[in-house]
């Protein structure tokens, strides 16, 4: 039976391999970067990542570095409940391994409420008088879970009007994706306005619908992220929207994993934008009450709409948005506190932090 041994100063690791794999494929299948590590076999002879490895084969890959790989080997405690639906994973007490927490219905949803009426209710704190606030609502898994939160704050609370713009925006079949939308403000009685396509596409200046300008981007921009320009499109169709009706703040449904992803984008272009929940702009403020939610837990929570939603998909056609996801998804899964930290911590200040006090308290 073949083996690579992961050399580390914290611990070695002896990885199971199955005869036949090449080392790089190993190295995948366990999360291990293969930059990471210095790759050579039993006579300490370069190994490559294209060996294929046989039945006797051992490979040692030595640490670069003298960090912890136990995040890719955590151990893990389970907190059952009945009923579960879905899970949390979040890093260990004291950071020690990882602790996955079911969740039946009832909890996630009232889980992802408290998150919603918390950013609602911090948001509408200062603002004198009743405003309504504009929905950027779509019938994908964080659309449907964002209008059950709303129409329960809507009760609850009674502080704002809420109006939900739905628009054919190239995402799916145009007709399906707005009678979707349009069922799920109804079932929760939310007002709405629709835009098709083309009426999209005519608000913002264009001769042509958002949907055949997708896909002339599609066909001159194969390799590119085509989906990006539909998202970029509505986002300036919500302001054209807002600014006509005088509405200042806009929901919009990003999740976790949106947030974590586009922080990732800011970090390789050097353009940081306001950090969510609230992102203040000079004339607006887009508004992401479910950014600290992790998708796989909303889309647990209507099985039968998330599927649909995944069917009405386009393959992604670009690396650029395809690889911030996996990293923010790896990301996730690997240091849960680190990627949240990443995805909301705040821009820096320039403000002389703790250590830098401590120093200074103890210099001469």
């Amino acid at each position: 039976m073949p083996q690579i041994r992961l050399i580390t100063t914290a611990r070695n690791y002896e990885i199971d391999v199955r005869s036949g794999e090449y080392v790089f494929e190993v190295l995948g299948r366990c999360g291990i970067p293969a930059n990471s590590v210095l790759l050579l076999d039993e006579l300490d002879r370069f190994c490559s990542l294209t060996t294929r490895l046989g039945d006797n084969d051992v490979v040692n890959a030595y640490a670069l570095r003298n960090v912890d790989y136990g995040a890719l080997f955590p151990r893990f405690t389970v907190e059952e409940t009945v009923d579960s639906v879905t899970e949390l994973l979040l890093d260990g007490r004291n950071g020690v391994g990882k602790r996955v927490i079911q969740l039946s219905r009832d909890k996630a949803l009232d889980s992802v409420y408290a998150a919603v009426r918390t950013v609602l209710n911090d948001y509408l704190q200062p603002t004198d008088g009743r405003i309504t606030l504009q929905i950027g609502l779509s019938p994908g898994g964080d659309g449907r879970i964002l209008a059950e939160c709303i129409a329960r704050y809507i009760q609850d609370e009674r502080r704002a009007d809420f109006h939900c713009i739905i628009v054919g925006a190239g995402f799916e079949d145009e007709e399906e994706h707005v009678s979707n939308a349009v069922a799920l403000a109804d079932r929760f009685n939310l007002s709405y306005t629709t835009f098709s396509s083309s009426e999209a596409g005519r608000l913002l200046g264009y001769s042509i619908g958002l949907d055949e300008l997708a896909q002339q981007y599609r066909v001159e921009h194969p390799d590119d992220a085509a989906e990006m320009l539909p998202t970029y499109l509505l986002q300036e169709l919500h302001f054209a929207v807002g600014r006509a009706a005088s509405r200042r703040g806009i929901i919009m449904g990003y999740n976790f994993e949106d947030t974590l992803a586009e922080r990732l984008y800011h970090l390789m272009s050097g353009v940081p934008l306001p950090p969510f929940p609230v992102r203040r702009l000079p004339d607006f403020d887009i508004i992401a009450p479910l950014c600290k939610i992790d998708k796989y837990l909303l889309d647990s929570l209507d099985i039968g709409n998330s599927i649909r939603n995944y069917s009405a998909r386009r393959a992604s056609g670009g690396d650029v948005r395809s690889s911030l996801y996996v990293m923010a998804y790896s990301m996730a899964q690997m240091y849960p506190s680190l990627a949240r930290n990443i995805a909301h911590g705040a821009s820096w200040s320039g403000q002389p932090s703790e250590l830098d006090e401590w120093l200074h308290s103890r210099s001469r």
